[in-house]
């Protein structure tokens, strides 16, 4: 017998393929029948008129902080998603000493627009590495969630103030190897890394001072692992953009690694970018590459306020400390 029929419901089950009416069945968590369900069942559920879908992911979402007190990621979960991608932007929450967690709330205030009173309130500090911050986040999660790991909290860890300046030396770059391995087996999926954010100096954030060489390396931990990467793009400049993309096919057919690049939308200055971006994509794709665009379903939105910082002002935000 199944614990649970849903019947008569319009089925989007991801596959690509049309919408059909149909039946899902569920037994002990799983769902385990899918078209037309006719067993017994401890409960039904008549879905005439709606949608039965599988729970949607959202693949770029900056809820690393809110998960510290809100683990179901309001409003997303409201909305049908059921598992969220943190860590986007080459920030993350993890790894972190604790001498640059003004300088991670300074970035994630200017990039994000994160309040500084979100983290005067909600936030208590008490882990550093990956794997004490995903125990942490996982007291009270209620979504699923499959976060990334930041390259600029990585150049932060390994190289202190110097991440902001240069590129990594070789030994550097070896210890952010073994730092991300260690992330990856506390079960980051993958790393991700910025070409265009600023911080809260507007100085570029320090992954954008990572040189080829070193983000080869870091992709070739990936690799060992079956892990993503996730680059934030020149998304302004779509002959920009074509070129991260041909970097992307390149470090996934050496490393065979997965990559996505985000976001990719329509500018009504070159009403042709999104064509020429995919046509490069598909070529890519079709020479063995996995590279794939997100789409940003939004116009993109400029924020601002009248009130003058000075950026020491980052750094006398009251933290809490355990």
């Amino acid at each position: 017998m199944l614990d649970l029929i849903i019947k008569n419901g319009k089925v989007v089950d991801g596959s690509g393929l049309p919408s059909y009416l149909g039946d899902v069945g569920i037994k002990d968590g799983q769902i385990v029948r899918v078209g037309r369900v006719n067993e017994p069942a401890a409960s039904t559920i008549d879905a005439s008129g709606k949608v039965i879908a599988p729970g949607f992911i959202d693949p770029h979402t900056h809820f690393d902080a809110q998960l510290l007190w809100d683990g179901a990621s309001k409003p997303a979960i409201e909305h049908g998603v059921t598992t969220i991608v943190p860590g986007n932007c080459s920030l993350s929450l993890a790894p972190l000493k604790e001498e640059h967690r003004m300088k991670l709330v300074g970035m994630f205030n200017q990039i994000e627009e994160m309040p500084l009173k979100a983290f005067e309130e909600g936030v208590v500090w008490d882990w550093e590495t990956f794997d004490e911050f995903v125990a942490r986040i996982s007291r009270d999660l209620t979504i699923n969630v499959a976060p990334l790991v930041g390259h600029s909290v990585l150049r932060l860890w390994v190289m202190g103030n110097e991440s902001m300046h240069r590129g990594a030396t070789a030994d550097e770059t070896k210890e952010m190897q073994k730092l991300l391995g260690e992330c990856l087996a506390a079960g980051a999926v993958g790393l991700s890394t910025s070409f265009v954010d600023m911080d809260e100096k507007l100085q570029p954030v320090p992954s954008r001072y990572a040189d080829e060489v070193e983000l080869d390396a870091l992709c070739e931990v990936l690799g060992e692992h079956g892990r993503l990467l996730q680059i934030v793009h020149e998304f302004y400049d779509a002959d920009l953009t074509i070129a991260r993309v041909d970097q992307l096919a390149n470090l996934s057919l050496k490393h065979g690694i997965t990559t996505t690049l985000s976001p990719l939308f329509v500018n009504a200055n070159d009403n042709g970018a999104v064509d020429k971006v995919m046509q490069r994509v598909r070529e890519q794709m079709k020479a063995g590459a996995r590279v794939w665009p997100q789409v940003q379903t939004r116009p993109i939105d400029i924020s601002f306020c009248f009130e003058v910082y000075k950026a020491s002002s980052y750094y006398g935000c009251n933290i809490r400390n355990q």
